[in-house]
């Protein structure tokens, strides 16, 4: 029997607080903030942190360690299907 997901309930409540919030990030930050660290700990065995990397600290990224983070940061492209 495989164990759960150790980081999938800070996933899901990303999910429910966007949900209640109307998707405004802003509201949902401590959510993201504790899936990134659950992710920088079980990186190698949670499937909800296998789509995530770390990056280093850029310009681009940097709104991130300043506490503004974006829903950007967490999305997933779609398989492409081929359907038009």
């Amino acid at each position: 029997m495989p164990k759960p997901d150790p980081c999938k309930k800070f996933a899901c409540a990303i999910q429910k607080c966007l949900s209640e919030n109307h998707f405004q990030e802003s509201r949902c930050i401590k959510k993201i903030e504790n899936l990134q660290e659950c992710c920088n700990k079980y990186r190698e065995i949670s499937l909800v942190c296998s789509g995530m990397k770390p990056s280093p600290i850029t310009e681009k990224n940097q709104d991130i360690q300043l506490g503004y983070i974006s829903i950007e940061s967490f999305k997933v492209k779609s398989p492409d299907f081929g359907y038009s």
